[in-house]
């Protein structure tokens, strides 16, 4: 009797040591399998992340994209207006490269200019201005040439402007337009 309850009691530490064995062996492969799906997850969210920031970017072009056909909509109706005028422009001894022209419309009420030769500064800040025959200096809007030293800008103008005699582009200290240039004036026209 005391034989066969040792063999028993053995046989069932036996087969507990191998239950709790399997158990360890199946929590060490939960575990693992645990891991994997984490790893996998990041994966995932890795990726989702690089899309989403895909889909920004490509939203961000579509609309540059749509702001720029309306730019060139209204850059087209300043052009073709026949109550168009416009001036050449060139570089002052503060910028002797630069060179365009700048066009505005009594008839849509916006100012278009073209110009390049611009030194390829991203912080420079350019204006453009117009002035009439009475001395009423107008600042029309600020722009930034591109990399390549190349501008196009394009702004309504006030309903009021007199006759304009003169045209020019300054470079500015910021963004903020005063009631006349700040900075020096890099780019002139006048009428003939």
């Amino acid at each position: 009797g005391v034989l066969a309850a040792g063999v028993a009691g053995a046989l069932t530490f036996r087969v507990r040591a191998e239950r709790e064995m399997t158990l360890r062996e199946q929590l060490a492969a939960a575990q693992r399998d645990l891991e994997q799906a984490n790893a996998d997850l990041e994966e995932v969210r890795a990726a989702e992340a690089e899309a989403q920031a895909e889909i920004a970017d490509l939203e961000a072009r579509h609309r540059s994209l749509e702001s720029d056909l309306v730019l060139a909509g209204k850059a087209i109706l300043v052009l073709r207006s026949e109550q168009m005028q416009s001036l050449a422009l060139d570089g002052t001894r503060a910028l002797p490269s630069a060179h365009g022209r700048v066009f505005w419309d009594w008839k849509n009420w916006y100012c278009y200019l073209h110009a390049q030769g611009f030194a390829s500064d991203p912080k420079s800040t350019y204006a453009v201005w117009l002035f009439t025959e009475d001395g009423t200096v107008i600042g029309v809007g600020t722009f930034h040439p591109n990399l390549h030293g190349e501008a196009t800008f394009l702004a309504p103008v006030p309903h009021d402007v007199g006759h304009v005699v003169r045209a020019g582009v300054s470079r500015e200290p910021d963004e903020d337009l005063g009631t006349k240039p700040r900075g020096e004036v890099v780019m002139l026209g006048k009428t003939s």
